[in-house]
């Protein structure tokens, strides 16, 4: 008898000392970064590789609000057929290992819809970054109707 009171003495006391260190009133704030925070290692400034910390480039949110127009061609637009899927991929390869272009301009929307239409749509840095796009669409698309919607970044 006297072990089984000694066993749940050490369980209540266990349990307790549990209860205490869960404590969740601390005054300590959070220590997790911002999920719009992005880390660069390397310190251009001395040469040294260390942590620093700098805010998020902007994102192109503000201008996707255009998707919601009528009659817009968005991503969803994207025909699901083995040949436009199969086109978009195409051209998407040559804009991305065109070692000229900003990543702005790699993530530009490339859309193939059912008609066959290559939609490219985005914002670009320049008239130069545009025009490379639009080029590699109608190479690849070949005889194949390629409308640009890219917009030029004000700068």
């Amino acid at each position: 008898m006297t072990h089984i009171k000694l066993c749940l003495a050490v369980v209540a006391i266990g349990s307790m000392i549990t209860a205490v260190g869960c404590d969740s009133r601390s005054n300590e704030t959070p220590t997790t970064p911002a999920a719009d925070t992005i880390y660069d290692h390397t310190d251009t400034s001395s040469g040294r590789s260390d942590s620093v910390q700098r805010p998020a480039q902007p994102d192109n949110t503000a201008n996707n609000r255009g998707d919601g127009a009528p009659r817009a061609t968005t991503p969803l637009s994207q025909s699901q057929s083995m040949e436009h899927v199969s086109l978009t991929a195409d051209i998407r390869k040559a804009v991305m290992s065109d070692e000229n272009l900003s990543m702005s301009a790699k993530n530009c929307k490339i859309i193939t819809t059912s008609d066959g239409v290559v939609t490219l749509r985005g914002v670009v840095h320049s008239a130069a970054e545009r025009d490379a796009i639009e080029a590699h669409a109608v190479r690849i698309a070949g005889g194949t109707t390629v409308v640009n919607e890219l917009e030029i970044k004000a700068s």
